[in-house]
């Protein structure tokens, strides 16, 4: 029946049905049925109802935890932008960079580099600044040092505007993290001062969260435990305060190795036990992984040696799926 109604009239009745949903009260609820209809009156030309819709369904996906299924939102919006406009829509680049997000959390680091660095051409192409540093940061959730990173955090400020953003602070975490091998350790632990410091000035909890990972990264010295403790403690409770639960298990994360490195094995306990829950919630791969190490570890750390050699194979084959560099 649907094959033999005439184009126009599919057009017609595609745009009433998402007419009709988009006024009713729960039209929230509804946003991926709206996205559907509206990409399929959109065959008129008229794309703009499409575009919103699907950017908010990949959002509502991606607020679920349904990485997949957003992915399949934002692909399917970016389609119908390049087919009727090319890389020319403002829409486009920051789309690219939400695909790329949701690959990551998606457990796909392949896709989602290639997403971030044509992302980064094309704001590159277009001398968009903002959408550069988002690029650049969106590389960083799966890379954590290589040749083309570092460079392109540097291109990123030194084409972002030099006063206090969030962008800055961002990308000043993010490079004193890339940095976290290099020698001698004063420039990185200088970015990571200087982010937190314009974090706190900026007096924004997510941004001073992200800052406060970076501070954790830069204190990376056997005399910096106490200190690293104090920061994880720290980036727990402001994470908690603006409900980002990613930046929340980092700090966890970290309270579990600095707790083990001074001996406190209840408080280490405590936190894995944390930990282990937020990652069955989050269902983000590079946590999934991270808890496999952590209990590899703790049957090494209790001589369960066999078990913890078969631990350790199915912690490898997990993270050589999703997080690659750090499985290694």
């Amino acid at each position: 029946l649907y094959a033999d109604l005439p184009l126009a009239r599919r057009i017609t009745l595609h745009r009433a049905i998402g007419e009709a949903i988009a006024a009713g009260a729960d039209r929230d609820a509804h946003v991926a049925e709206l996205a559907h209809h509206f990409r399929a009156a959109a065959a008129d030309g008229d794309i703009d109802l499409a575009v919103a819709y699907g950017i908010r369904a990949g959002d509502r996906a991606t607020q679920a935890l349904a990485h997949e299924e957003a992915v399949a939102h934002y692909e399917r919006t970016l389609q119908l932008l390049a087919h009727h406009g090319g890389n020319d829509d403002a829409r486009h680049c920051p789309l690219l960079v939400a695909l790329g997000l949701a690959h990551v959390r998606a457990g796909d680091p392949v896709a989602a580099e290639a997403t971030f660095l044509r992302a980064a051409a094309l704001a590159r192409e277009r001398r968009l600044p903002e959408e550069l540093a988002r690029a650049a940061l969106g590389l960083g959730e799966i890379e954590r040092q290589n040749d083309r990173f570092v460079p392109l955090l540097e291109e990123a400020l030194a084409t972002l505007d030099g006063a206090d953003s969030v962008l800055r602070a961002r990308l000043l975490s993010r490079l004193s993290v890339a940095l976290y091998w290099a020698r001698p350790e004063t420039r990185k632990r200088a970015l990571s001062d200087e982010a937190v410091a314009m974090a706190r000035r900026l007096g924004y909890a997510p941004t001073l969260a992200y800052a406060l990972s970076s501070r954790i990264a830069a204190l990376s010295g056997p005399d910096d435990v106490e200190a690293r403790l104090a920061t994880a403690t720290e980036m727990i409770a402001v994470a908690e305060q603006c409900d980002n639960r990613e930046f929340a298990m980092i700090g966890r994360g970290w309270t579990i190795a600095d707790a083990l490195a001074l001996g406190d094995v209840h408080r280490a306990r405590f936190a894995i036990a944390a930990f282990a829950t937020a990652a069955a919630e989050s269902r983000h791969p590079y946590f999934v992984w991270w808890l496999a190490a952590i209990r590899t570890m703790e049957a090494i750390l209790e001589g369960r040696l066999a078990e913890a050699e078969s631990l350790a194979q199915e912690c490898f084959g997990l993270g050589q799926r999703t997080v690659v560099t750090d499985a290694t």
